[in-house]
């Protein structure tokens, strides 16, 4: 009972939070208030140190992301055998299409996958890889594409494309439509 009077209280009466609010800024506000007085000067220096501060840390932590960016860049166009602008063009265009780069990430590991067993004489994945038409020794991006291609091409080829890329191919049609769309990239060079 304690608890739904709570949640009553606190959905429908908010004068008490309103007025405690209130209190908690009047009380900071005197406090910076009398720093300010006390301090002077020393507080502004002071204040201006930290800011500094903070923006250097900011500047480290966002060099640091485009560092690991990059590197994440290179790993994923070593991984697919395409080039970073290539990779790069893949981000924008799902970006655009309004599919998440995991989902992408997603069916080339299946594509990777798929590759690796029908290269090893899996009958059932290079099956799949001849009735969409795909060389299964090509890159992954050029892969994705010919699925995606295949796939409008009938029910057979539509369930092949299915099974490679991991039952994705509405959401990865928007994205190769989008990277067909997409000029050339040179964002991060290899």
């Amino acid at each position: 009972m304690a608890i739904f009077t709570f949640l009553a209280k606190l959905g429908l009466d908010t004068t008490d939070f309103q007025a405690g609010v209130k209190r908690a800024q009047s009380a900071a506000s005197g406090l910076g208030k009398g720093l300010n007085s006390h301090l002077g000067s020393s507080f502004r220096s002071l204040g201006a140190n930290m800011a500094a501060a903070f923006s250097v840390a900011a500047v480290t932590g966002f060099a640091s992301k485009v560092a690991e960016t990059a590197g994440e860049i290179k790993d994923m166009s070593e991984l697919l055998g395409v080039s970073t602008d290539e990779v790069q063009r893949l981000q924008i265009a799902s970006e655009e299409a309004g599919i998440s780069f995991s989902k992408i990430v997603g069916a080339f590991q299946k594509i990777e996958q798929k590759k690796a067993e029908a290269l090893t004489g899996d009958e059932k994945s290079a099956g799949l890889f001849g009735l969409l038409g795909i060389d299964p020794n090509g890159n992954s991006i050029d892969s994705l594409k010919a699925a995606v291609d295949a796939s409008e091409k009938g029910a057979k080829e539509n369930a092949a494309a299915f099974e490679l890329l991991g039952g994705k191919v509405v959401h990865l049609k928007r994205v190769v439509q989008e990277l067909n769309s997409l000029p050339k990239v040179d964002l991060i060079s290899e």
